[in-house]
């Protein structure tokens, strides 16, 4: 977009609790042609857990005002995608982790 970058608005379009999910959702909308813009909020604990009211760290994405009803639209599609792709991606996480812990043959 040329114009004035002043006058250029990021909308938050998706949030992520893990950064495989940030990613994926990051990397289907730099696909598109936009423009992304990423806040990565590191977890708290104690006193900062308190303030931000989460311990857990979570992932923000913004794209261009003029992008947002796209992007939403990607997003919503990417989260089926990993949705229906989460099942399998949890066994074969279970089944490396087998892997790794089974005993070593003398």
């Amino acid at each position: 977009m040329e114009g004035n970058p002043e006058s250029e608005r990021f909308v938050q379009v998706a949030q992520a609790e893990d950064p495989f999910t940030a990613d994926a959702l990051e990397a289907v909308l730099h696909r598109a042609g936009m423009a992304v813009l990423r806040t990565d909020h590191p977890g708290g604990s104690g006193v900062d857990a308190l303030g931000s009211g989460s311990p857990l760290p979570w992932f923000e994405l913004s794209v261009l005002e003029e992008h947002v009803p796209r992007a939403r639209e990607l997003v919503e599609v990417e989260c089926r995608r990993l949705a229906a792709e989460a099942p399998e991606n949890e066994r074969a996480a279970e089944d490396e982790e087998r892997e790794t812990e089974a005993p070593k043959p003398a």
